[in-house]
């Protein structure tokens, strides 16, 4: 397993109120409390390490939930995971680890996780990604996900306001994009700032160099972000929440959309998706397709499905068909962001063309 350095910091809004972790029962003294909480969230920051500085070994997956391991592991298992199977499981972080310097500065990666999901639950793409040369920013979301690790070991449990959440009140779901709208902007307000302070990645940071991912609702929100953000250079878009962004705006960006396997109607007709999710899920692709002004590609992964873009399947047992389906995702989101922010000629162009792994699909999520 390649090394690579992280560090986490906690971002904090004092123009934002926290809302996610209001209990629903709370009375008007209790509420009044609650008010008082800003907006704060963890992100993690991914970065190369030489091997002196990160020899290879081992390192226990779990590791990614530092500092609050034990409390992490009870959670899972409570869930149904297996104890002797997560202790297996291996990863490559190296927390606190000096960054291998270059005289140029490193494009990065900025990853809104999906709904419930840690913003460290990607360790396949994330770990492509650093070995590639990138600098991956994971963007965690406090009380909306199952559970959150803050840096100085608080454990966050999700938000009673989410308890029993309507997924087809898209409403509500689109309150959340707009949390992590307001978060992922944020992020790239910070990156200016760490490119001039921050002692690990002064000078580090290419700027002109900021690609977008998300998965399912985080791809909401990249999606939201790239409308608006002249900062944003290219975005990949992993099963996203389709049904979800307004799409009133041009995307001018390079654009790769992720699909899993079901993304036709008649795929979606079998797979048993709510029906109003599904139309609005469809026309929601056709309109992505008319907005994306620049490059755009729209990718079916065969075999997948809409968690095979997250580590959970791994984390429950089903190791090696989703390693090869994420080998898949991440050697064609690297292919994608070398040939946007490095500016490697055709290098996801001549990917696609020879992967028998994936499907090219049109706007109604046909392949072609």
């Amino acid at each position: 397993m390649k090394r690579m350095g992280r560090v986490v910091n906690v971002l904090s809004d004092e123009q934002r109120v926290e809302w996610l972790h209001r209990s629903k029962g709370a009375t008007q003294g209790e509420h009044a409390e609650q008010r008082e909480a800003i907006r704060r969230f963890p992100v993690s920051v991914y970065y190369p390490v030489g091997a002196d500085v990160a020899p290879e070994q081992e390192v226990p997956y779990l590791n990614v939930f530092a500092p609050a391991v034990e409390q992490s592991l009870q959670t899972l298992l409570e869930m149904g995971a297996q104890e002797e199977h997560l202790r297996s499981l291996t990863c490559g972080i190296q927390d606190f680890a000096e960054m291998t310097r270059t005289n140029h500065p490193k494009p990065v990666v900025v990853y809104s996780p999906a709904m419930g999901v840690d913003r460290d639950l990607y360790q396949y793409n994330i770990s492509q990604l650093v070995q590639a040369g990138y600098v991956v920013v994971t963007v965690g979301a406090a009380y909306e996900t199952l559970f959150t690790v803050m840096p100085d070991g608080e454990f966050l449990r999700q938000g009673a306001a989410l308890e029993g959440f309507d997924f087809g009140d898209f409403d509500a779901l689109r309150k959340l994009v707009e949390v992590r709208r307001l978060d992922l902007l944020q992020v790239l307000d910070e990156l200016a700032v760490w490119n001039e302070q921050d002692p690990l990645l002064k000078g580090q940071l290419d700027l002109n160099g900021i690609g977008l991912i998300g998965h399912s609702l985080g791809g909401a929100a990249v999606y939201a972000l790239a409308e608006e953000d002249s900062r944003v250079k290219a975005v990949v878009l992993q099963d996203p929440s389709l049904h979800l962004p307004a799409y009133e705006r041009e995307v001018q960006v390079p654009l790769l959309l992720q699909r899993q396997m079901n993304t036709s109607r008649d795929d979606l007709a079998k797979s048993g998706m709510q029906e109003s999710v599904k139309e609005a899920t469809l026309s929601g692709q056709r309109l992505l397709f008319d907005r994306a002004k620049g490059f755009r590609s729209l990718i079916k992964i065969k075999g997948a499905n809409h968690m095979t873009f997250c580590d959970f399947p791994i984390l429950f047992g089903n190791v090696e068909e989703t390693a090869v389906l994420q080998e898949a995702i991440s050697e064609l989101t690297v292919a994608f962001l070398d040939e946007w922010l490095l500016g490697r000629n055709r290098a996801y162009q001549e990917f696609i063309a020879i992967d028998s792994r994936v499907a090219q699909i049109d706007a109604d999520g046909n392949a072609v």
